[in-house]
């Protein structure tokens, strides 16, 4: 991207610190003219000494530089601490936008970007890198090139010949920019995309510490981050040699100029074609440059820096999320959870997980999807939450399009429970309300009894006030499920979505669970995914999938009599539950043949 693309980005997030960047550009202005003044009253006060320099004039003169002088340092004082606010405000918002539009993205987006690198754009580009450029960077240059400005044009009042020499490294200067450029750009390229790959390998070895440690992996974990940990430390110092040679090269090019000065200048003085006094005040500008100089380079450098993270952050912007609110949205009614999909297709990354998928559910409160792994139930729970967009096809609620409701109104009348709950690192209480600060406390009690979760509840140390650790991590499996069934009975859906959500549950806690959502959600109608026997056997129709197709769809005792898909999918769970029961009895009567012999002994 061009310097012009990357300012017109930065002028967005400028537009509301108008005024302050006004003023912190005007007192730039300032002190590059006050800084160019000063040198040019010691050619009066030197070349006076030889003439009639009186006691009077010399305390007018260092009254007049010690005021300029007092005058500079206030300005740069406070027009540098403007600027540090501003770069903490600039660094704020460029978080702060980027988080929102994190916020709205759809389930493809996350697929394709990685957890640890949306950590470190939103971390890393945005801190010094991009802030400290955006506001310092830019009017410390602006500042720098005008003290240059002035002191070469007070530089060529005094003596246009001596100032034209000043400018023999300027070449050599935009010379190693150019060439250093493209070779900047790469190596911090390459910087960013390993400290991306640094944080997504900590962000993926903590959440999934508990298989590391069950696998004893724990020294193939450290050898795999000191692996990335090492090539960003390379890329880090690679980088930052090539920073330091390049910005180091653009202040000592305009030393040369000072040596020039000083071997030109000195034999102008010899031959009285310049005054003692103009030639100090000469090399006082070139002193005063080099810094300036200095500036420039860093700014040229760092902006090779800053304009990588402006590209990771646009990046984000341009990607355009599938899951929109409708501009011409239905007028809601009644919900009565009717759900028809029309030949829906879908495809993700290349892979045809629905194909030409038509069902109508009709008036039934529980439908239950069956099918092998990748069979395509997940899939529908996904287009139905509208967390995927269909490729073909459409798919209705109560006779309306999907896609025509408002996407808050779908979230508030779908309860969704996922097939790995998540949890926050916050109470429980906080989990289930989850932002409802509104819904009063009897509420939350409720579902949760609903949930068979408050046997568990009255055992915490804090109730519901306990607090749970990364991802739930105190807890087991199923009860961060039954916290994340609260959550979403929580908001009295409509529609409630379980996506294999009854996994760890034993067989009479689920029932307790259906028998309870029966009675205190009558209206609540339930879609499903599930691989326990005697739930399927409950549901009013039962869907079917093999391959992303739908092969069968009835009740229970309809499916047994075809002796098809699902009669397979059937007799071979029922015969794996029988097993697993044998075995849970065959334990419970060693524990109890264990614990009458301890009783005798």
């Amino acid at each position: 991207m061009t310097f012009r693309d990357n300012l017109a980005w930065m002028m967005g997030f400028y537009r509301p610190l108008k005024k302050r960047l006004l003023l912190i550009g005007a007192q730039s202005v300032a002190v590059a003219l006050v800084t160019a003044v000063i040198p040019y009253i010691y050619i009066h006060i030197i070349d006076a000494i030889k003439t009639d320099l009186s006691s009077r004039l010399l305390t007018q003169a260092i009254a007049l530089l010690f005021l300029l002088g007092s005058i500079n340092f206030l300005l740069s004082v406070t027009n540098a601490t403007r600027r540090a606010k501003t770069n903490l405000e600039l660094e704020w918002r460029y978080r702060q936008e980027t988080f929102n539009r994190l916020m709205v993205m759809d389930h493809e987006f996350y697929s394709r970007f990685r957890t640890g690198d949306l950590v470190t754009r939103l971390t890393d580009d945005v801190g010094r890198k991009l802030s400290w450029v955006a506001c310092s960077g830019v009017f410390r240059a602006l500042e720098s090139s005008l003290k240059i400005v002035f002191c070469f044009t007070a530089m060529f009042l005094i003596n246009p010949y001596l100032a034209l020499i000043t400018l023999i490294p300027f070449p050599l200067q935009v010379f190693i920019y150019f060439k250093s450029a493209r070779k900047l750009h790469q190596r911090f390229d390459t910087l960013q995309k390993l400290i991306s790959r640094v944080n997504d390998t900590i962000e993926s070895c903590f959440s999934g510490i508990r298989i590391i440690q069950a696998y004893c992996a724990e020294n193939r974990q450290a050898l795999k981050f000191r692996q990335v940990a090492g090539d960003r430390a390379a890329a880090e110092v690679n980088a930052e040699r090539y920073h330091i040679f390049v910005h180091l090269l653009y202040g000592y090019f305009w030393q040369l100029a000072q040596i020039l000065i000083l071997f030109a200048g000195g034999w102008m003085v010899i031959q009285n074609r310049l005054t003692v006094g103009e030639f100090v005040a000469f090399d006082y500008y070139i002193l005063m440059m080099v810094w300036p100089m200095f500036d420039i380079g860093g700014f040229l450098v760092d902006y090779r820096r800053a304009s990588i993270s402006i590209a990771r952050l646009r990046e984000i912007e341009s990607w355009k999320p599938k899951i929109l609110n409708p501009e011409n949205p239905v007028e809601t009614g009644p919900f009565r959870g009717r759900i028809r999909f029309d030949n829906v297709s879908y495809t993700l990354n290349g892979h045809s997980l629905v194909k030409n998928l038509s069902f109508d559910t009709g008036n039934a409160r529980t439908v239950a999807v069956v099918g092998e792994v990748g069979s395509g139930k997940s899939s529908i729970i996904n287009l139905l939450c509208r967390f995927y967009e269909p490729d073909n096809g459409e798919i209705f609620l109560d006779e309306q399009q999907l896609n025509r409701y408002p996407l808050a109104y779908l979230r508030e009348k779908i309860g969704y429970v996922s097939q790995e709950p998540l949890l926050f690192t916050d109470t429980i209480k906080n989990n289930i309300r989850f932002g409802r600060d509104d819904i009063p406390d009897s509420t939350v009690n409720r579902v949760a009894d609903c949930a068979q979760l408050m046997p568990e509840i009255r055992l915490f140390p804090m109730g519901f006030d306990t607090p749970i650790g990364l991802r739930g991590m105190t807890l087991s499996g199923g009860q961060k499920q039954r916290i994340s069934i609260a959550r979403a009975m929580l908001g009295n859906p409509g529609l409630l979505v379980l996506d294999d959500a009854t996994a760890h549950l034993d067989a009479k806690t689920e029932e307790d669970l259906w028998k309870v959502l029966f009675e205190q959600f009558p209206g609540t109608r339930t879609i499903f995914t599930s691989h326990r026997t005697a739930t399927l056997e409950k549901a009013d129709v039962i869907l079917v999938l093999k391959n992303g197709l739908l092969v069968e769809s009835g009740r229970h005792s309809k499916l047994m009599t075809q002796k098809g898909e699902y009669f397979r999918i059937y007799s071979r769970r029922k015969l794996q539950e029988k097993i697993n029961g044998n075995t849970t009895s065959q334990k419970q009567q060693q524990l109890s043949q264990r614990r009458s012999i301890t009783s005798v002994n």
